[in-house]
């Protein structure tokens, strides 16, 4: 009543205590606090002179309180929770814990802010806190952010949310297309403005210049530049590489000189295959250069059937570099196995048959353009390549997806925007998919989406460190939330949430989102002490020598297990769906 005063404590957390020596802090600071309880917390409030909010009170907003007195409304035993609705009374603060003795126990309330906590959130609170309070009490010599505030069933659920177990082909990319072009021939497997390809025709070309570049040294994990405008002879070249048993590093020719020649350079590419009208602006390097138009000469004298290579699914894929204009850009080391595992995942879960058209619309230097290649290519359907100048043209891009029948693309949130805004946008009738990433996706475009065209919207996140997607959310058209989630794990992908410590964090509560599983790739290309860094041991596995991906980004999960992201944890930034540091 009256008579009480507020003591105002601090916890000191620093250097990683134990339960034992938190507990001797704790203890100082309330003997300490004590000593002047006749000291009125008005007072204190005064001589301290914090920022005054009338959305909550000066200095603390959490209260506990030790009652010695019994009370009739604490009579079961554990913790009970009472809410704004569930009483008469206006909550004075964020949170009230309350406990009494009864005997051996302690029985408590939680009296909460209904403008800040729901009375589920309220819940699992209270379940957390017994949960660690019984930790601190089995494991007093362990250091206390390293004690679990997960329950048993939570524990459970979070094995459950990562439950993505799918079996994928064992094989390479390449072997794929190879399959598919074997099964269908006459198809058309690629269209670039009037020209196009039979999957025949694209296989014959590719394994042309597979040969070629056996005969210059190419084989697995050699790495080979590619540097080309769009066009079918940039496809040619990515298979070829791949049928050659190599590794491919994508260079976009728009990209600034300086970038290029860091990036040649630092992949220690042993051939660049470049084409006439680019290889003039191009920096000097150590690589063999191959001018794919004024070499098809040669190139055409070599065999259509496939070269033997001995690459193995565990060998590269290709070699792409992150990070955007600025900074240090680092190459990420991705195989076969991790490729093929993405492939198979999206063809399970959204199957694309022969008559699919993909607008390739991203720059195959950004890694979602590994699946606008891919993808079709190994199922039989169509890639529809856009021309340069084209991808950036909302007006072009709503043209060819009209005049080719496009049934998928993929664009970055803020172009899509752009593609809302053409009213031409809603008579893409032949639409059923479009997947978005690379930013975040605000409630407004899938909103405008769905008023304009039938047709699925997908949210895809995914560092490129952990092969394209590591989660996926298909957006619903009754979702009136400001943001969009990225979704659950896609398929033989686990992601966690946890603390500094590495422990689960629990539901609603934000941390670093971690990602294991068969994207997770081999790492960065000559930067062993970062890939030590970010490449961290998987806590969370029994299985010996299985990583986790360190994203660096700031997430949360929902209750129903959608993750929610929150932004990051370091210095980088988005701009148009590329990393920069």
């Amino acid at each position: 009543g009256f008579f009480v005063n507020t003591l105002v404590l601090r916890t000191d957390l620093s250097g990683q205590p134990t339960v034992r020596a938190l507990l001797a802090r704790v203890r100082e600071v309330c003997l300490n606090a004590y000593a002047q309880q006749d000291v009125p917390f008005e007072r204190v409030v005064e001589a301290v002179q914090p920022a005054r909010a009338l959305s909550h009170t000066p200095l603390f907003q959490v209260m506990f309180v030790l009652q010695n007195t019994p009370r009739a409304d604490l009579q079961l035993p554990g913790v009970t929770v009472a809410g704004e609705r569930s009483g008469a009374r206006l909550a004075k603060y964020d949170l009230t814990l309350t406990l009494t003795e009864a005997g051996d126990e302690l029985r408590g309330s939680l009296e909460y802010a209904t403008d800040l906590f729901d009375a589920e959130r309220i819940e699992r609170l209270a379940a957390h806190f017994t949960t660690l309070l019984a930790a601190c009490v089995a494991q007093p010599d362990r250091p206390m952010t390293s004690l679990p505030l997960l329950t048993a069933a939570e524990q459970q659920q979070r094995v459950a949310w990562n439950t993505t177990e799918m079996p994928f082909p064992a094989g390479c990319v390449h072997e794929l297309f190879a399959a598919q072009a074997t099964a269908t021939p006459a198809a058309t497997a690629l269209i670039s403005g009037s020209t196009s390809l039979t999957y025949r025709e694209l296989y014959a070309r590719a394994n042309q210049l597979a040969h070629y570049l056996r005969s210059h040294g190419v084989g697995p994990e050699v790495r080979v530049g590619v540097c080309l405008h769009r066009s079918p002879e940039l496809l040619v070249a990515l298979l070829g590489v791949l049928l050659a048993g190599g590794c491919y590093v994508p260079l976009d020719p728009t990209y600034p000189a300086d970038r290029l020649a860091f990036m040649l350079a630092d992949s220690q590419a042993q051939i660049l295959i470049t084409q006439q009208s680019v290889h003039g602006t191009l920096p000097r390097a150590a690589a063999a250069m191959v001018c794919i138009d004024t070499a098809w000469p040669a190139i055409d004298r070599f065999p259509r059937v496939p070269p033997s290579t001995g690459v193995r699914p565990e060998n590269l894929a290709y070699l792409i570099y992150t990070s955007g204009s600025t900074g240090t850009p680092k190459a990420v080391l991705v195989q076969h196995q991790s490729v093929v595992n993405n492939l198979r995942w999206r063809q399970t879960t959204w199957p694309l048959t022969s008559t699919d058209r993909v607008l390739q619309t991203v720059s195959f230097s950004f890694d979602p353009s590994v699946w606008g290649f891919f993808w079709p290519l190994v199922v039989g359907a169509q890639v529809v390549l856009v021309r340069d100048g084209e991808h950036q043209d909302s007006r072009a891009l709503v043209q060819l997806v009209k005049r080719h029948h496009v049934t998928l693309f993929s664009t970055t949130p803020s172009l899509h925007r752009v593609l809302l805004d053409d009213p031409a946008f809603a008579t893409c009738t032949s639409l059923r998919q479009v997947v978005t990433g690379g930013d975040v996706m605000v409630g407004e475009v899938p909103r405008r989406f769905f008023a304009q065209v039938d047709a699925e919207l997908i949210n895809a996140y995914g560092p490129t460190e952990t092969t394209i997607d590591a989660t996926y959310w298909v957006c619903r058209r009754d979702d009136r939330a400001e943001t969009v989630p990225i979704g659950h794990p896609v398929g033989n992908a686990q992601v966690y949430i946890v603390d500094a410590a590495m422990q689960l964090v629990p539901v609603g509560v934000p941390g670093e989102l971690y990602v294991g599983g068969a994207g997770v790739t081999r790492g960065y290309h000559r930067h062993a002490a970062l890939t030590a860094e970010r490449f961290v041991p998987d806590p969370f596995s029994r299985t010996p020598g299985l990583r986790l991906y360190r994203t660096g980004d700031l997430a949360r999960h929902r209750a129903d297990g959608a993750i929610e992201f929150l932004g990051r944890i370091d210095h980088q930034i988005k701009l148009r769906g590329f990393r920069i540091e």
